[in-house]
């Protein structure tokens, strides 16, 4: 019986002892993408085109490249949805979150940021920020040509993603060059603080429940949107939550919703987990979400 305490002592104050090795490796929390392709969208009969744009990268010239991805279902675009997914693989699995909107008349993009995928670099709070904003302006430029003249611009954005994308329009923002077709910013499951998103996802196992200061300590929040949200461009805000997210815990995006500028909605999804709200019962929010788009 003492052996066996020991033992499971042992266990437990190897883990933190690793953790804690791992942790001065701040920013490599936040992340954790893969080089290899999940899921090619010709395989399941989705056409797209390879999109690769200039960026830097920790004082570097780098290269980030995305899927761009246009509807045949109706004469013209409903609608132009740039896509910033979350902190794990890449755009090879994030891209089916949205692959069925194609079908409804809707085109978007979505792009890896450095170190996912194909991209160049290592990713970093500063440098996703800095892609951000490099996508953010083809999307931009792109969204005034003639396909999409008249076209609503919507931002659509997965966890991480959401505070990458929030930061981004920040920064661009502040340089005069949001155009007045952004009509529209979807939020889902994310959050405005790294160092409080840390603290969450620490808050989930007893093993690392004690750890929750550390976030404070390893991460930092100089590239997060927080505190700066007033500043956001002119456009309709909605932030979708689901009640069952355990990673991302609800009150952040509750703290999110309520940080950001009029007009804005709030959506709470009773069975969804994190980033589950448009697949949870059969995709019976698809419709909800279809609305929102228009």
């Amino acid at each position: 019986m003492v052996f066996s305490i020991f033992r499971g002592r042992w266990k437990v104050e190897r883990f933190i002892v690793v953790l804690l090795a791992f942790l001065p490796a701040c920013s490599s929390l936040l992340y954790a993408p893969t080089r290899v392709w999940h899921l090619n969208p010709t395989r399941i009969g989705i056409p797209y085109e390879t999109v690769s744009l200039d960026t830097v990268n920790h004082g570097r010239t780098a290269r980030i490249h995305g899927w761009w991805f246009r509807q045949s279902a109706h004469p013209r675009p409903k609608g132009f949805l740039l896509f910033f997914h979350g902190n794990g693989e890449n755009r090879s699995s994030h891209f089916f979150s949205l692959a069925w909107i194609l079908e409804h008349g809707y085109d978007f993009f979505i792009f890896d940021y450095a170190g996912y995928g194909d991209s160049d670099g290592d990713p970093s709070p500063e440098s996703t920020v800095t892609d951000g904003m490099v996508a953010l302006r083809w999307f931009f430029e792109t969204g005034n040509s003639p396909r999409y003249h008249g076209v609503p611009l919507i931002i659509f954005a997965q966890s991480l993603g959401g505070a990458v994308a929030l930061r981004a329009l920040l920064e661009v923002n502040e340089s005069g060059k949001i155009p007045p077709g952004l009509t529209k910013v979807i939020l889902d499951s994310t959050f405005v603080s790294y160092q409080k998103a840390g603290a969450s996802v620490l808050s989930q196992h007893w093993l690392t429940f004690p750890l929750q200061p550390l976030s404070w300590l390893l991460l930092s929040d100089r590239w997060a949107p927080a505190n700066k949200l007033h500043s956001l461009p002119k456009a309709e805000y909605f932030v979708i939550h689901g009640e069952k997210d355990r990673m991302i815990q609800v009150r952040l995006g509750q703290e999110l919703y309520d940080s950001l500028p009029e007009p804005k909605k709030w959506f709470l999804i009773p069975e969804a987990g994190h980033i589950q709200a448009l697949f949870v019962d059969s995709g019976k929010y698809r419709e909800t979400f279809l609305e929102l788009l228009k």
